[in-house]
C-alpha cells in the first residue's frame, strides 16, 4: 500500500514513513546505475544495500549514520561519502569485490571495513579523519590486490583494536606509518599474517 503508516517507497527503495531512513533497496533496482541518497534521508539501516548492483554510490549532505553491513556483497565500483558529513559510523563495505575507489572524511568512531574488496589496489587515506576511531580491526583483511598504503596521517590515539588489520593482504609491500612506537608495534602485529615482505616507511 502506498499509504502504509510505517513505510513508503522513494524511487523504488523502501524507506521509513517520514523519509529519513532507508530500510532496504531491492537487489536489482539500480542494476549497473549510479545512485545518490535522496534528500531528507539521514540514516541507512543495516543491510539496506546488501547484494545490490548499484555501480556508483553518492551520499546526500544530510546523512548521519550508516548501519553495519549496509553494502556487503554489493557490486559497487565507487563510493563517495563526501568530505563534510558528520557520519559517526561507516562500515559495511566488506566483500565489495568490484570496489576500486572510496571517498570519505567524516568524524567516525568505527571506520569503513574494506575486507574482501579484491579489486582495491590502493586507496587515498590522506583525507580520512580518524580522531574518534576506536576500532580498526580487519580493516583491510583479504584485500588481495592492495600493494601499498599510506596511513601516515592516521590519528590513532583513541584506537584500542587493530587486530588482523592487514590479514591476507598478499600483495602489500609498502606501508607508510605514523612515527609512533606503540602504533608501529600494533601494526606489525596486525600485519604478521600477510604473505609478502613489507617495507615500513616511518
Amino acid at each position: 500500500s502506498t499509504n502504509h503508516k510505517n513505510f513508503k517507497l522513494i524511487d523504488g527503495v523502501l524507506a521509513s514513513a517520514d523519509g529519513k531512513t532507508i530500510v532496504a533497496c531491492p537487489s536489482g533496482r539500480f542494476n549497473g546505475q549510479d545512485y545518490t541518497v535522496p534528500e531528507g534521508v539521514q540514516s541507512i539501516e543495516s543491510y539496506a544495500y546488501f547484494y545490490t548492483y548499484i555501480k556508483n554510490f553518492t551520499t546526500n549532505e544530510e546523512l548521519k549514520s550508516i548501519g553495519t553491513h549496509a553494502f556487503q556483497y554489493s557490486q559497487l565500483e565507487t563510493a563517495d561519502f563526501g568530505e563534510s558529513l558528520t557520519l559517526t559510523n561507516i562500515t559495511g563495505l566488506e566483500n565489495c569485490e568490484k570496489l576500486v575507489s572510496v571517498t570519505v572524511s567524516p568524524s567516525v568512531e568505527k571506520l569503513a571495513q574494506f575486507s574482501g574488496c579484491n579489486k582495491l589496489t590502493d586507496i587515498d587515506l590522506s583525507k580520512f579523519n580518524t580522531k574518534k576511531v576506536r576500532d580498526m580491526s580487519y580493516m583491510f583483511a583479504s584485500c588481495n590486490q592492495l600493494k601499498s598504503l599510506n596511513p601516515k596521517n592516521f590519528d590513532t590515539t583513541q584506537v584500542t583494536d587493530m587486530k588482523l588489520m592487514f590479514y591476507a593482504c598478499k600483495k602489500l609491500t609498502s606501508l607508510n606509518l605514523p612515527p609512533l612506537t606503540a602504533i608501529r608495534a600494533f601494526v606489525l602485529l596486525a600485519i604478521s599474517t600477510t604473505y609478502s615482505p613489507v617495507t615500513f616507511i616511518c
